[in-house]
């Protein structure tokens, strides 16, 4: 992987048995042995051929049958874990376990709601370089209904505490209330990463295969726009325990699916630019990106359903490159086939596709329409 130029999150996923339960404590009176294979652990990989220098501690560590109700200890963990790495290998990176931070136990599911805010009030924040959860689009209502009220600290929904600004659509309003929660609540505000984006690709099914290519596009660009310092794609290829098929490639021979090529498109397109802005156009979702020469791509679909249709309009301009998630390259000049007017006048408008008549089932339309990135 590395040769290939793959830079790896390396994740501790489970406890040694020596130390404990594999999801989580560790035995008190096994931290210091704990702390000594940590060091022996990066000591081992911060080397070529490896040159891993990124470490996560723990995946999901909010669920109940591990350290979810151990906020506490797994911040006594962190406590000796960073200086453990850090010693061995002074430039790594020590982000928290990838956070489910969904599927709460109030519910009656499987993670706690609270275990970050455990982590950080028992000090665990100090011992960390950035946080990090998952997201998938599942479950986006769970925070995009804080659009229409405001969380507060402590209990979520009491209205006792500071507030805190928790707004936006999809991953964006799960990062808002992730980044401002730990701000306002536990005055931490370090980088955020998202270890795990994913979406629905089941094979066989052409409306799941269709709307996991075109979330590639979005889900990637609404996370940068979040801040989300690195995005990792779950997963090339999906493990048997993912019913969803979430993976990029098709399990068992490994050809690729639409989405694939999507993510191919993305990385090829948006290497070297940086999430500028984001635009504000009726009937369009879109994204601006900028490289360091100032030249611009913007990312952008139809918002919504199909009437009325979505124009995005590009004035002081002659020709538009547009590029679709397959990464076919079509060149709209002004006045010509695809302006909009059909006339000369120094500007160009596109008609965004609109989304599907008949979107994938378990998705609202808002996730459907085709995403393209547009360049003058």
């Amino acid at each position: 992987m590395a040769e290939s130029g793959v830079q790896v999150l390396a994740l501790v996923n489970r406890i040694p048995s020596w130390a404990g339960d594999s999801r989580g404590p560790i035995l008190p009176d096994r931290m210091d042995e704990f702390s000594q294979f940590l060091t022996d652990l990066v000591n081992r990989y911060k080397q070529p051929p490896y040159n891993i220098h990124h470490w996560e501690l723990f995946n999901e560590p909010d669920a109940t049958a591990g350290w979810g109700f151990h906020g506490d200890q797994y911040a006594q963990m962190l406590d000796l874990a960073y200086p453990a790495i850090k010693s061995a290998d002074p430039g790594a990176t020590v982000l928290m376990g990838g956070l489910a931070y969904d599927a709460f136990t109030e519910y009656g599911l499987w993670f706690y709601r609270y275990f970050p805010d455990d982590v950080m009030a028992s000090g665990g924040g100090v011992s960390l370089d950035a946080t990090n959860f998952h997201f998938f689009p599942d479950n986006a209502l769970e925070w995009e209904r804080w659009n229409n009220s405001t969380p507060t600290c402590g209990v979520v929904n009491d209205d006792l505490g500071d507030p805190y600004e928790a707004k936006g659509i999809d991953v964006i309003a799960k990062a808002n209330h992730f980044r401002n929660r730990l701000r306002v609540c536990h005055g931490l505000d370090k980088p955020i990463w998202l270890s795990e984006l994913g979406e629905h690709g089941n094979a066989g099914d052409d409306k799941s295969l269709g709307q996991q290519a075109r979330y590639v596009f979005q889900g990637y660009a609404r996370a940068l726009a979040a801040g989300m310092v690195n995005v990792t794609w779950f997963a090339l290829v999906s493990p048997p325990y993912d019913p969803y098929q979430q993976g990029l490639l098709y399990e068992g021979d490994w050809s690729p699916k639409p989405a694939f090529y999507s993510y191919q498109t993305l990385t090829y397109e948006l290497t070297g630019y940086q999430y500028s802005h984001a635009l504000n156009v009726p009937q369009v979702e879109g994204y601006v990106f900028r490289d360091g020469s100032g030249h611009e791509k913007v990312m952008a679909w139809a918002w919504g359903e199909a009437e009325p249709p979505a124009y995005l309009t590009f004035a002081a301009t002659t020709v538009l490159r547009v590029v679709d998630r397959w990464g076919q390259v079509t060149f709209v000049q002004d006045g010509g086939p695809g302006d909009v007017d059909g006339i000369r006048n120094a500007s160009v408008a596109l008609k965004l596709p609109a989304p599907p008549v008949d979107p994938a089932p378990y998705d609202p339309p808002r996730f459907t329409a085709e995403p393209w990135l547009i360049s003058r």
